[in-house]
């Protein structure tokens, strides 16, 4: 019998099973064997418990009829020792008369039996499962467990537990499988208790600590040390300097020993400054599109003042950046310095080339919304100049459909010419909205509603929708259709169809009508829409109040409305629902009564505008501002109650932390809302998870007045508090705020607030 021993070595979590000198190991094997060729009469495997022979013999690549040599014999074996699975891999050979006999002899690697985790305190477990990349049941490698340790344990170190240890431990479960477990021992986290910076002369210390992620320890900070960011702390330091004109400043950092239990670390940071910079001439040549005009807006450096890095670099950008957006995609900008001295002469050597059309566009990716209803949003077309402002503003358009998860565009080169095809990838979501829920506020007590939406029927963007609001003090009936490119223009035709009940404190109102709604782009103003919506509607309002006051309000039986409502709205938010910049911008106006008809007359006017401003990492800061006007033709007392300014909650005119409808002129202690309303609103939005989940902070301040003369701008009722939004998908979102009213009339408390929809501050 002729025995070839696959030889193995001691396995280590840091050496590699199968190295290169098993191949010389196996050859020294071999080495006694004289032959040159043999035929294989048969093929057996030995060992084998947990894997498919198959699996084996496939790998092994040898078959009865095979001419074989001690080569082809050596790689076979290299072939299934590599798949990992065997600890060991011999092969037993007896010359018969149809052949070479092969018995492939294995001994199976064992398994992983139970994997545990301990120690990781308070790691997130999805963070964890990530590092970790090992389960139950697999082949043991413990090469493999050696590296989830080392990456659970940059975990860790991230986290700031710097001493942190982490071990795996085995034992054999006696079922044919090694359990493993994972023991982390984090220890406490370091803290840094003095920054200092050596090496200073054009910025203090404070200055230049307030640029760093990492913090000294304070009362109202953790001051934990982050390794991960001491790379950037110090990058931000050198951007910081170059931005002053020092080009050559470099900035390295030191740790102090941290090893004792408990200690506080001291970081210091070395500056090595050098001399400032100053620009001295600033030329350009190439440019034949972009005129010598259009050159001087575009860059940023000044001669005399200090050499801006930060400038430098936006001004070769934004001209890129100019070339790209007329075609030019292929264009480079070149820049060049020439040092003297403490002066850098700046040039820029402008290469244009030919500008690139775009030749085919396609969707991909779109399974229920019909490719008609994207193309549409698009403002880049084929055999138009490629614009990168209009790819970002299609990219807009389509995502703010709210069909999309993702939209993203991708370019391949068409021909010679170095036109362009382009593929819109799209990502669709769940758009459909089913709401059964049970709600509560202070206005409407415990309601419940059954609602049913969708902003894309049959994938052809309209967008119908069913909401039936039950209670004992509000019950709402509502239907609604919109088609937003009536016989494919971008003209909005819409409908609805509505009735409310609505039992109030001190009176009962009874609404119930109808309105038709019509909008479409303003040619030439780009974000731009005009509006108008007709209604006509029947209100009943039942006093049940004494209050003489309230009195005049009452009517005798339904008074009909006859309304029309104009407006012109610009939004250019990136995200309508969760935006990171732009702006939203509305001014209204509506009449009713007079030549319309109807028994009501008023005018009313409405103007509120929403900036979002991107700040640090994700954080996005809104601003929002409104005012508002209504009166009567004749006499202020035109105008009905429910047409009047009411403030407080989350509903038609918000301001967190105060009750429904609680802010505005008082008679015989009612709230009776005002004529005149003026808000404004600080809001501080970051993401939980990306288009799901949003934290927010607010500050709202507003209130209504009677008339004109009584406005006082400064006179504000103030709330304050924190917040957050879910999109749940079959239901939409939902939003929860908690704000503090500072100026109530019951004194300063908390008040809760349930928001479904897109109901809110803005």
């Amino acid at each position: 019998m002729l025995i070839w021993p696959f030889c193995t070595l001691p396995e280590s979590p840091t050496l590699p099973r199968r190295v290169p000198v098993l191949f010389l190991l196996i050859a020294v094997c071999l080495a006694p064997v004289a032959w040159s060729v043999e035929v294989v009469g048969g093929i057996e495997t030995r060992g084998l418990a947990n894997h498919d022979p198959e699996l084996i013999e496939r790998a092994f690549g040898l078959s009865p009829g095979d001419t074989i040599s001690t080569p082809d014999l050596r790689e076979a074996i290299a072939r299934v020792h590599a798949l990992g699975l065997f600890d060991d891999v011999r092969v037993h050979a007896r010359r018969a008369s149809e052949g070479l006999e092969i018995e492939l002899r294995v001994v199976e690697s064992p398994r992983i039996g139970e994997l545990k985790i301990e120690g990781t305190g308070k790691l997130s477990e999805t963070d964890v499962d990530d590092a970790l990349r090992l389960v139950a049941g697999q082949v043991l490698d413990r090469a493999e467990v050696f590296d989830a340790t080392t990456r659970i344990r940059d975990l860790l170190v991230e986290d700031g537990h710097l001493n942190a240890k982490v071990q795996a431990d085995y034992a054999d479960n006696g079922e044919g499988a090694i359990d493993v477990t994972i023991d982390a021992d984090p220890g406490e986290k370091v803290r840094i208790g003095r920054i200092y910076v050596h090496g200073n002369t054009a910025f203090d210390d404070e200055e230049l600590k307030g640029l760093l992620e990492n913090k000294e320890k304070r009362w109202y900070r953790g001051g934990e040390f982050k390794e991960a960011e001491i790379e950037s702390d110090l990058k931000a330091i050198e951007e910081h300097y170059r931005r002053a004109g020092y080009r050559d400043v470099d900035a390295y950092a030191h740790q102090s020993s941290y090893k004792r239990r408990g200690a506080e670390m001291i970081l210091e940071l070395f500056m090595d400054e050098g001399s400032p910079y100053y620009v001295g001439g600033v030329s350009w040549e190439g440019n034949e599109v972009l005129a010598e005009a259009g050159i001087e807006r575009l860059v940023r450096l000044r001669s005399g003042a200090a050499f801006d890095q930060a400038a430098f670099d936006a001004t070769q950008e934004g001209i890129g950046r100019f070339y790209a957006d007329r075609g030019y995609i292929y264009s480079l900008v070149q820049p060049g310095e020439t040092v003297r001295g403490d002066t850098v002469d700046v040039h820029f050597a402008i290469r244009e080339g030919e500008p690139a059309r775009i030749r085919r566009i396609e969707v991909a990716g779109n399974v229920k919304t019909k490719e008609h209803v994207i193309r549409r949003e698009f403002h880049v077309h084929p055999g138009e100049l490629y614009s990168a402002n209009r790819l970002i503003l299609s990219q807009q358009r389509v995502f703010n459909l709210g069909f999309f998860e993702n939209v993203e565009p991708t370019f391949e080169r068409a021909n010679d010419e170095g036109d362009l095809d382009l593929v819109w990838n799209v990502e669709e979501k769940f758009t459909g909205q089913f709401n059964l829920a049970i709600g509560y506020s202070a206005l409407d007590r415990i309601t419940g509603t059954i609602g049913v939406g969708h902003p894309n029927v049959f994938g052809n963007g309209w967008n119908a929708n069913f909401n039936w609001e039950f209670g004992q003090f509000k019950r709402q009936f509502l239907v609604s259709f919109t088609e937003p490119w009536l016989m494919d223009t971008p003209t909005s035709v819409g409908f609805d169809i509505f009735t409310l009940r609505r039992t109030r404190f001190d009176y009962d109102e009874d609404r119930r009508g109808a309105s038709v709604r019509l909008a479409r782009p303003i040619p030439g103003l780009l974000h731009t829409r005009a509006s108008t919506t007709w209604k006509v509607e029947d209100v009943d309002v039942d006093v049940s109040s004494n209050s003489s006051a309230l009195a005049r309000y009452a009517t005798a039986g339904p008074q009909r409305t006859v309304s029309t409502l104009w407006s012109i709205v610009r939004n250019s938010r990136d995200n309508f629902q969760f935006p990171t910049s732009g702006s939203e911008s509305t001014i209204s106006a509506e009449f009713a009564g007079g030549a319309l008809g109807g028994d009501v007359s008023f005018h009313k006017y409405i103007a509120k505008s929403t900036w979002t401003i991107p700040t640090l990492w994700k954080l996005a800061l809104h601003v929002g501002v409104e005012a508002g006007y209504v009166n009567g033709f004749t006499s202020p007392d035109q105008v009905p109650i429910y047409e009047r300014f009411e403030m407080g909650g989350t509903f038609v005119n918000p301001l967190r932390g105060y009750p429904d409808r609680s802010i505005g002129p008082r008679e015989d202690g009612l709230v009776l809302g005002g004529r005149t309303l003026l808000k404004t609103t600080l809001e501080y939005s970051f993401p939980v998870s990306e288009n799901q989940v949003y934290g927010l902070a607010f500050f709202d301040a507003g209130n209504t007045w009677e008339d004109l003369v009584s406005t006082q701008p400064f006179d504000l009722m103030r709330g304050a508090g924190v917040g957050v939004r879910l999109v749940v998908p079959p239901i939409g979102l939902i939003g929860f705020d908690f704000g503090y009213g500072f100026d109530r009339i019951d004194g300063p408390q908390w008040e809760p607030h349930f928001q479904f929809g897109n109901q809110g501050a803005f």
